[in-house]
């Protein structure tokens, strides 16, 4: 691995629709190796979208596993790698892995040149191809030779025949291939063509001659297999005849095979243009051959899928199934995770000591009703509001997760006619996380604890009345068993004991709740209450299971119980019948731990029930007491609602479950790209559950990707109707207001998405783009800041300082290009301001950019990455960071052009004599390579239409790749292709030089000619990048740059129209000059 670990562009691929969902039925991964490119990659497939990431390894060739590790075989060495479990959880973003391969050790071996591998009765076997021997590892030598042909008299470094290829049979070695049978220095080579042996090493017999540069033997299905890489096919071999069956023949050197289910997975090469590959049947049957993996059925030799390399990968060596593993991850030899990832014995893992895990209730809030409390004694008040400071005080010394925790208290007044609301503003001025919330007209106390409820954004809520005291460890107590599953929790009881006759809550305790939260953690915890004044046995039972002053509630129950009950008839009980109906609901449907401890002091008002109930509780309770009628009435009302209440909240539960399904189902649906469908079960849910927030916002999703931005705001604010502290919602529709060019309301709904989640670094990213778009480039470069914590995001790995901005004279600075070609084009430009500051300055940047930028000013230096010796350099930056640090503000831009100029090492010569009377024009119409944003920036070739019937024009192609479709109308229209003279931007900005005018729409080719100087016309999308600003009709980036905008997303009609307009003008203005 190099010292310094960097993450390039990604790779140029183009694969059939079906690749990735091939992978993902399948249940499987890809490793590629390629010594070419000096990476070992890992394909990973989800419904429609194909994942590759890239990973930095000296020359790998032989790649092997046995589900629990990798082997990389190297240049001098062998890498081996384990799965670390449990580390793949730990990798953000979360729930994006699921095995997680570790380093763990290295074997030096020697230039050796080894092929492929393969593990063995858990030992590693390895082709030694310089010694023509089959070789095992061991510690105290460089290799252990175990094998060799019997043709082969002696060991040599010489390569006598090219042993290559190794397959196992019953978990042995037992097939290897070779290029020739010979006994000489190379001597393999005289006839590598058709010289081919496939041997069994058991028997020691050749099994098959005459194969064309064999590779890849497989035992597989009860069948031998073969590559023949220099026919560029799969064989299937007959071992009682000694032939061979070709079953496919690809347009590649067939070089690397694995196999699962009826399905071959095959690397293509496309083999270089020299002697060692001349006269192969490959080269004379495919005068294009193409780099790649091929999916191959077995069973009737159908092409299925394919994956095509293009550019930087052009040479494949193994490629092999990871089975069970959808999306590994390897973790480099530099990388943090290493320092906490750790493999041991089950034996020693039994007497490990693992640290809590983060919390999972992680906020909670505290919840006091208020009314009157100037009139009812404000003493009493304070009172109880000190004590919840004080059980927060405890909470924060005493919790062990308590820094990760957040909290809020919440008092709600009841529409009081006093002066309840100055006295409690004044109390709170200086206490942040307490929160004051305000009824206008007096609702009750149920009405008043939901409020709170919705108000805040706790996980857990408390509720607390504005008599009661709270013990110090309340609050602690609560939470430490909110969050221990119930296995390990301190269980509730069986039941309580008997209650006697009279009024009592219509339901009864069930032996088994019908709802489990997820982790099987409780639903809510309820503590003892301690009374001044001794109460009967059977009372303070009570007491403790109908009140709510010693309840701790999960948000997602209370939310789903609906809240207090605020029928009036409840409300004006002397029984807090409304406290009693929901804890009864409560322990009806969901595991409720009772705590014995007495957490909580209760001290009631003079008009509170209990207050005037307690002569009552200090007796036993009356077994024969009567109802009036009238009470008798009062009661059946209650019961009523409690019971109609209860049975609608079972059936809510399985309506719950049938939801729970549709949204699993219709999620689905969406992975695998089947919109339509997606949408259907979606629906379904709100028909089932008309508030479902999961189900709206999905929704929101699916219209936003299906341009129906109307619809996706309808969804998302019902998101927000129905959960008002929904961060992603508000993020959303951010989202949404920036593609209309509704910036200011963009940001806003951006800063409450942050309000709610600070450390949301894909929201700072579109908040920065809002900010920058609207010109307000120093607070767009402060929030452009967090692009570096996405994943997405290349990051620069080094030990050395970052620098700051600060002159450092006597020091060099690295610069790394981190973005994409635009990116970097546009900000090269503040490299001298940065040269004022330093002695010197290298600039990495990707290898198409090397030339190009050796031409701008201040650059002393460039490289590529991973061609970054440490000590040259001191301190390093990245390129976009820049215009922070420079603080670079839309008076202070650098407008000096040209700023780049065409390389000396550019050998393009057009040769265009430019006729009397015509401009030289050349068009582009989409970027390259084609990214995810070109539906949007993009237009088709056949837009130019208008454009391109101008008289007196030569139109010029800048496109560097051109579809056969796109071919036949440029040559249809009289437009020169210079695609295949322009392999680099080297040679595209010579083209744009030698052009009198470019027209694009925002591509690279856009960035580059306005970093040369020259006159160009960019055509934008009715929401254009950032750098393009709204409205405007020039760049402050780029001086010779005109700008034409689309006025209807979507639709360039009028935007050619105005280009053809100006090309007119621009035609008349030339010939009267």
């Amino acid at each position: 691995m190099n010292p310094i670990h960097f993450q390039e562009q990604p790779l140029r691929t183009v694969h059939s629709k079906n690749f990735p969902g091939i992978l993902s039925e399948l249940g499987i991964s890809l490793s590629v190796s390629t010594y070419q490119a000096s990476r070992l990659l890992l394909l990973k497939g989800g419904s429609n979208t194909l994942k590759m990431d890239s990973y930095l390894f000296d020359q790998p060739m032989g790649v092997a596993t046995d589900g629990k590790r990798l082997a990389i075989g190297g240049s001098t060495q062998i890498w081996q790698l384990g799965i670390a479990p449990g580390t793949s959880s730990q990798l953000a973003p979360p729930g994006s892995y699921d095995a997680c391969f570790l380093p763990r050790q290295t074997h030096v071996t020697g230039d050796i040149d080894i092929h492929e591998m393969a593990y063995a009765d858990d030992e590693l076997w390895f082709i030694n191809t310089r010694l023509s021997c089959l070789c095992t590892l061991d510690p105290a030598y460089s290799f252990v030779p175990r094998w060799r042909p019997p043709f082969v008299t002696a060991y040599d470094f010489s390569d006598r025949c090219h042993l290559n290829g190794l397959g196992l049979r019953e978990g042995q070695p037992r097939y290897v291939t070779a290029l020739g049978a010979s006994d000489n220095r190379e001597g393999w080579r005289s006839n590598k063509a058709r010289g081919g042996i496939l041997m069994d090493i058991q028997s020691n017999q050749i099994l098959c001659e005459g194969l064309s540069m064999p590779h890849s033997p497989r035992w597989y299905n009860s069948n031998l297999w073969v590559l023949e890489s220099g026919n560029g096919s799969l064989a299937k071999v007959d071992l009682s005849t000694g032939t061979w069956e070709t079953i496919v023949q690809l347009p590649g050197f067939a070089r690397g095979l694995d196999f699962c289910g009826s399905l071959a997975f095959i690397g293509l090469s496309q083999v270089r243009g020299s002697a060692f590959f001349s006269g192969i049947p490959i080269t004379q049957r495919c005068q294009e051959r193409i780099c790649g993996v091929w999916i191959v059925n077995i069973e009737n030799g159908e092409e299925v899928a394919f994956l095509k390399f293009e550019e930087a990968i052009h040479e494949i060596f193994a490629v092999t199934v990871l089975p069970g593993i959808r999306c590994p991850e390897i973790i480099a030899w530099d990388d943090d995770q290493l320092r906490t990832a750790f493999v041991l014995p089950d034996a020693a893992l039994k007497e490990m000591v693992f640290p809590d895990p983060d919390p999972v209730v992680d906020s909670f809030a505290v919840v006091v009703p208020v009314c009157n409390i100037e009139t009812k004694g404000i003493s009493a008040c304070w009172h109880t509001l000190n004590s919840i400071q004080a059980s927060l005080n405890y909470f924060q010394q005493h919790y062990p997760k308590a820094a990760k925790t957040k909290f809020e208290v919440l008092l709600v007044d009841d529409g009081s006619t006093d002066q309840t609301v100055t006295l409690l503003k004044d109390y709170i001025h200086d206490k942040p996380h307490f929160k004051l919330v305000q009824h206008d007209r007096p609702r009750g106390l149920a009405a008043a604890r939901n409020t709170g409820a919705k108000a805040c954004q706790g996980k857990a809520i408390f509720f607390c009345n504005p008599d009661d005291h709270c013990r110090p460890d309340h609050i602690f107590t609560a939470l430490k068993h909110l969050n221990t599953p119930l296995e390990t929790s301190v269980q509730p009881q069986d039941s309580p004991p008997p209650k006697p006759k009279g009024l009592q809550l219509p339901l009864r305790r069930p032996r088994r709740r019908l709802y489990t939260l997820p982790g099987n953690y409780p639903a809510a915890v309820k503590t003892g209450i301690f009374l001044q004044e001794p109460i009967d046995p059977h009372w303070k039972q009570s007491l403790q299971e109908g009140l709510c002053l010693n309840l701790c509630v999960r948000r997602e129950v209370h939310e789903f119980i609906e809240g207090f009950p605020e029928q009036e008839v409840l409300q004006t009980s002397l029984n807090g019948m409304e406290e009693s109906a929901y804890n009864g609901w409560l322990k009806e449907l969901f595991a409720v731990v009772w705590e014995p401890n007495e957490t909580i002091e209760l001290n009631p008002y003079s008009d509170y029930y209990c207050d005037q109930q307690f002569a009552k509780f200090q007796s036993p309770p009356k077994t024969d007491q009567g109802h009036s009628p009238e009470q008798q009435h009062y009661l059946d009302q209650i019961k009523k609602i409690i019971e109609e209440h209860n049975s609608y909240l079972q059936a809510k539960l399985q309506v719950e479950s049938e939801v729970e399904r549709l949204l699993r189902l219709a999620e689905q649906a969406y992975q695998q790209g089947q919109l339509d469908q997606s949408t259907e079960l979606y629906r379904q849910c709100l028909a089932l559950h008309s508030r479902c927030a999961e189900a709206h916002y999905k929704l929101g999703v699916i219209y936003m990707e299906q341009n129906q931005t109307g619809a996706a705001i309808v969804e998302f604010e019902q998101v927000l109707r129905e959960q008002l502290f929904n961060s992603e919602a508000y993020h959303q529709l951010g989202l949404i207001y920036q593609l209309q060019n509704q910036t200011e309301t963009a940001i806003a709904y951006y800063l409450q998405s942050l309000n709610l989640r600070p450390d949301q670094a894909k929201v700072r990213l579109n908040l920065a783009q809002a900010y920058l778009q609207k010109g307000d480039l120093a607070l767009g470069f402060v929030e452009y800041e967090w692009r570096t914590q996405m994943a997405e995001v290349s990051q620069f790995d080094c030990p050395h300082p970052r620098w700051n901005g600060e002159a450092q004279l006597d020091q060099t600075i690295l610069i790394y290009a981190e973005q994409g070609l635009e990116d970097a084009i546009q900000f090269v430009r503040l490299i001298p301001l940065v040269r004022q500051r330093c002695q010197r300055v290298i600039l990495v940047c990707p290898p198409e950019l090397t030339d190009l930028f050796r031409t701008a000013v201040g650059v002393d230096e460039v490289r590529t990455p991973n061609d970054i010796p440490l000590e040259a350099f001191q301190t390093y930056v990245s390129l976009s960071s820049l215009p922070l640090l420079l603080g670079i503000t839309l008076e202070n831009l650098p407008q000096s052009v040209p700023y780049l100029n065409v390389p000396a090492s550019s050998k393009l010569q057009l040769s265009l004599p430019k006729a009397e009377g015509k401009l030289r024009v050349g068009i582009c119409w989409t970027n390259e390579p084609i990214s995810s944003d070109n539906g949007r920036y993009s237009c088709r070739l056949s837009d130019f239409r208008p454009v391109l019937k101008t008289p007196g024009i030569d139109f010029y192609s800048l496109r560097k790749v051109v579809s056969p479709v796109e071919q036949d109308q440029l040559d249809f229209w009289q437009v020169t292709d210079l695609s295949k003279q322009l392999p680099t931007f080297a040679e595209t900005a010579a083209a744009i030089a030698q052009l009198d005018l470019i027209i694009t729409v925002d591509t690279v080719v856009a960035h580059l000619a306005g970093a040369l100087g020259k006159p160009v016309w960019t055509l934008l999308c009715y929401s254009p990048d950032w750098c393009w600003m709204l409205k405007r009709t020039d760049s402050p980036w780029y001086p010779t740059m005109r700008l034409f905008r689309q006025t209807v997303p979507g639709e360039w009609t009028e935007v050619f129209m105005q280009v053809q307009q100006a090309l007119d003008q621009l035609k008349s203005s030339e010939f009267s000059s």
